[in-house]
């Protein structure tokens, strides 16, 4: 877990640098974890299924960024899906 949190945190940097260089401002979210940590299973779980779900969601962006034409958007896209 310790090496997927990393692997996360880059990808989740190289988000923000894009849109930093891009100018544009995101708005702050928060997010609460309603998985039961006091099952590692559960836990693990949940995980997983948050991953397939940003995964989606990375497709999806990905998607726009060529019906969009938007050249610059696909490197990084297609970086963090793999």
């Amino acid at each position: 877990m310790r090496c997927q949190t990393h692997e996360e945190t880059i990808h989740a940097m190289k988000f923000f640098d894009h849109l930093t260089d891009r100018g544009p401002r995101a708005p702050a979210r928060s997010q609460t974890d309603s998985n039961d940590l006091e099952e590692p299973a559960g836990a693990l779980e949940g995980r997983l299924c948050h991953e397939q779900f940003i995964t989606g969601k990375i497709h999806s962006l990905l998607k726009i960024a060529r019906k969009e034409n938007d050249f610059r958007a696909e490197p990084l896209l297609r970086l963090v899906r793999q």
